[in-house]
């Protein structure tokens, strides 16, 4: 894949996360939800674990950011992340 087709690709993903991490605002059953759509999806695509990972929670601005979740509000999302792609990852090797 050319370079600017991936950044299309990524920032297309990390938008359509976001948007679905707004819409899970304190509804844990969606917020679960939309993390593993976001792996699924970026599987899907050809987007690397770790890029999924910076991507979502790491790099600046990233998904959880881009969602609005206050400092508190992000560190459960991403210990729910954490889980859920360790989780995915397992179900997906091999």
């Amino acid at each position: 894949m050319a370079d600017a087709d991936y950044l299309t690709v990524v920032t297309n993903l990390q938008n359509q996360a976001a948007a679905r991490l707004r819409e899970a605002h304190d509804k844990p059953d969606f917020l679960r939800e939309a993390i593993i759509s976001y792996l699924e999806e970026g599987r899907r695509l050809g987007v690397g674990s770790s890029e999924l990972i910076d991507f979502f929670c790491v790099s600046t601005p990233n998904v959880v950011e881009a969602a609005g979740y206050n400092d508190v509000a992000a560190d459960r999302v991403v210990a729910l992340f954490d889980e859920l792609h360790s989780q995915f990852r397992r179900a997906n090797s091999g």
